[in-house]
């Protein structure tokens, strides 16, 4: 999938509006949420169960960054997935790292080890997963990109399982393989057991409005939950 610096751009700026209500992302945002996630982070959210902020801690501790060896102390109860299995209200322990964590936000070494991250770990993958299914256009790479950060990989194929239409790959038409799939999503999401989930739907909400208004080339500037991306 070949997307200009500015269309990619935008397809994480969708993302990080939906995840901290800000285009450009919000890198010290630091919650636990009632989703079994334990800490969620930064731009995307990275999550404990998922093994994404982990990585982030880690990587942001070998760049040495100005909290990194305050950080350094918490790396193996991330590892273990500590955050996961915690009480509430949050134990001490939690709340200090939290607040480093919000602290580190600031700090350009966290930003670079989000961004680094996020792309390695979501971002080319989601563009290959495209590529393997010849989506070409900017939306369905947005599409895709956001259930694969909402809800991993699996969370694409278990989707892909909810309905009949054929993606290019197999002698479909793009728009509407895209238009099936984001639909299909939204109805998992808006009928999920869980409340957290439920209220997600906003998300393909906003994606199947840029559908409707057949913004496939995802051109500037663009409004995504009262948010205007680009100028």
């Amino acid at each position: 999938m070949e997307l200009t610096p500015t269309q990619a751009s935008t397809v994480k700026a969708i993302t990080s509006v939906f995840e901290t209500g800000k285009p450009e992302g919000d890198y010290s945002a630091v919650a636990i949420l009632d989703d079994g996630a334990g800490i969620s982070y930064g731009r995307h959210q990275a999550t404990d169960r998922s093994g994404t902020l982990d990585l982030i801690v880690e990587a942001y501790v070998r760049s040495e960054g100005h909290y990194a060896k305050e950080i350094a102390q918490y790396v193996a109860r991330l590892r273990a997935d500590e955050s996961v299995a915690a009480a509430t209200p949050p134990p001490l322990w939690l709340k200090q790292l939290m607040w480093l964590l919000y602290q580190a936000g600031n700090d350009p070494a966290m930003r670079e080890a989000q961004d680094s991250v996020f792309d390695s770990q979501y971002f080319v993958p989601a563009t290959e997963l495209c590529d393997s299914l010849k989506l070409k256009l900017p939306l369905s790479a947005a599409c895709v990109y956001d259930c694969c950060i909402q809800s991993g990989f699996g969370g694409v194929s278990r989707i892909r399982k909810r309905f009949a239409e054929l993606p290019p790959s197999k002698g479909g038409d793009e728009r509407e393989w895209v238009k099936a799939f984001t639909y299909s999503r939204h109805v998992w999401l808006s009928w999920h057991r869980s409340k957290a989930v439920r209220t997600s739907a906003y998300r393909t909400d906003a994606l199947l409005f840029l559908i409707k208004n057949s913004n496939w080339e995802l051109d500037l500037p663009i409004i995504v939950l009262g948010r205007q991306i680009g100028q």
